[in-house]
């Protein structure tokens, strides 16, 4: 959900190259799964940081298939590392890539916040934001920029994977199925510590 968030104004407008996508994806232990393990406990977690299923994770197919559904052009096939970090939920993808054509920090910006002007949930900063917030809700941070030094576009997007990845989501699908507000039970402030 948040490599899908984070690219999609920039794959529908075209500003970005295709074949130039690098996703990193670090996620708290509960973005590993719910199955019991010894890698999974606070003693293997505290203070440790890995990678896991380098370029075969799970998500992946649906990422390039739905940006490839908004594409105008191109093929974009993803290079992705996810790893787990010492924190128990939240997913920060940090993405980088190749402009297609010239832009700078403020086109991005505005580019985005045009994008998702309608969407209650996701929200375009001026900064890069932090897992803590986005903490218990359904919200979705994105901070689209350019690195006037690389020449690369740099896009951070945040969302709690517990919330806005998983139950969260729910809802809000289940609340505009049955004709409610899409925001009905979803509008919770971070919670942080």
């Amino acid at each position: 959900m948040s490599m899908i968030l984070g690219l999609l104004p920039a794959v529908e407008s075209g500003i970005i190259n295709p074949g130039t996508v690098i996703c990193d994806g670090k996620t708290g232990v509960s973005g590993a799964g719910i199955n019991p393990g010894a890698a999974n406990t606070y003693p293997a977690r505290y203070d440790n940081t890995n990678t896991y299923k380098e370029g075969r994770h799970q998500h992946l197919v649906e990422v390039e298939t739905i940006l490839n559904r908004f594409a105008g052009s191109g093929e974009y096939k993803i290079m992705f590392v996810p790893q787990i970090v010492p924190m128990n939920r939240g997913i920060l993808t940090t993405i980088y890539c190749d402009p297609a054509s010239p832009c700078d920090t403020k086109k991005l910006i505005e580019l985005y916040s045009e994008y998702y002007c309608k969407s209650p949930f996701i929200h375009v900063t001026d900064k890069s934001p932090s897992t803590a917030s986005v903490r218990g809700t359904n919200r979705c941070l994105i901070y689209p920029c350019l690195d006037s030094r690389t020449g690369k576009i740099l896009i951070v997007s945040v969302i709690d994977n517990l919330m806005k990845g998983q139950s969260g989501n729910a809802v809000q699908n289940a609340n505009i199925r049955l004709g409610l507000d899409q925001q009905t039970g979803l509008n919770l402030n971070p919670f942080y510590p």
